[in-house]
Order: C-alpha cells, then sequence, then structure tokens
C-alpha cells in the first residue's frame, strides 16, 4: 500500500513538472485539446457506467485529441485531407476501444498513435521551433506519447490481471 502512495506521489510530481514545462514553451497551443479532454472526461463522469470508468482517462485523452482534429478541419476545411484518415482511424480506435476495453484494441491506438508520433517528429525537426506550426506540432506530439503511456499502463493492468487470473486456474 505504501509503495503503491509513493509510486502515486512520483507520478503526480512528474505530471506537474511536465504540465509546467509544457504550458511555459506551449501556451495556448495546449487550450484546445485540453478542453476537449477535460469536457469528455466530465461528462464521461456522469454518463459512462461504472465499468468504464476506470478507463475514462484513457479515453478522455483521445476524445481530445480527436476534438481538437475536428475543430482544426472546421475552422481549416482545407486540412480535411491532412487529418482525415487521423480523424477516421482515431475514431474507429476509440470506439472499438469503448466497447471492448481490450489489450488489442489498446495496442492498436498505441500503434497509431506511435506511427503518427515518428511522421510528426519527421516533419517536426526541420521547422523553425518557436513558429506556431512547430508548436501545434509539438502539442501533437505530446499528445500522442501521453496516449501510448495512458494506454500502455491500461495494457499492463489488463495483462497483469490475466496473469493473476490464469494463476488461480
Amino acid at each position: 500500500m505504501a509503495a503503491a502512495k509513493a509510486r502515486d506521489a512520483v507520478q503526480a510530481v512528474i505530471a506537474l513538472a511536465v504540465g509546467l514545462a509544457s504550458e511555459r514553451l506551449l501556451g495556448f497551443a495546449l487550450l484546445i485539446p485540453s478542453a476537449f479532454t477535460m469536457i469528455v472526461y466530465f461528462a464521461g463522469r456522469w454518463l459512462l457506467p461504472p465499468q468504464k470508468q476506470a478507463v475514462l482517462g484513457a479515453i478522455a485523452w483521445q476524445a481530445g485529441q480527436l476534438g481538437w482534429l475536428v475543430l482544426a478541419v472546421i475552422i481549416m476545411p482545407a486540412g480535411l485531407a491532412q487529418v482525415g484518415a487521423d480523424i477516421v482511424l482515431l475514431s474507429a480506435g476509440i470506439v472499438w476501444f469503448y466497447l471492448t476495453l481490450s489489450r488489442a484494441s489498446a495496442l492498436t491506438l498505441v500503434l497509431y498513435h506511435a506511427a503518427g508520433l515518428a511522421w510528426h517528429l519527421k516533419t517536426f525537426l526541420p521547422m523553425p521551433f518557436a513558429s506556431s506550426d512547430a508548436k501545434a506540432l509539438l502539442v501533437h506530439m505530446v499528445w500522442r506519447a501521453m496516449a501510448i503511456v495512458i494506454l500502455g499502463v491500461f495494457i499492463a493492468r489488463k495483462s497483469r490481471r490475466a496473469e493473476a487470473a490464469a494463476a488461480f486456474d
């Protein structure tokens, strides 16, 4: 129990440090996906059944990025060609994850985000660092990296539960 509390405290300190550093560098660019994430999270607290509450953070995090992509297309319709596939794939992944809460659906989302992160990094490296495009792309990369971590934790917990259940068989 004490180890779990210590781990939670370390995670909270890391999250705070990353959050503060990100805010100083990225500022307003973080607002949009953060707002979508918070809206989905708090709506989910009221609307989702209890068995889905355990993964609400993972679902809300994915929905935050999806909301940002959709808003970008609404503001700049020409961007649909660039992010249309992302919107479709991420939507399908979120729905599959919500419906099944399986390791396979979480791993598929991890692979999707890893591929997107690699593509964004390739695009990001030659950009001028302080440009608004670079900041927006950096937010996408941070969002994808955090999605990988969140889904990785889900997969690890699901695997431990499966191993514990198999030990009793």
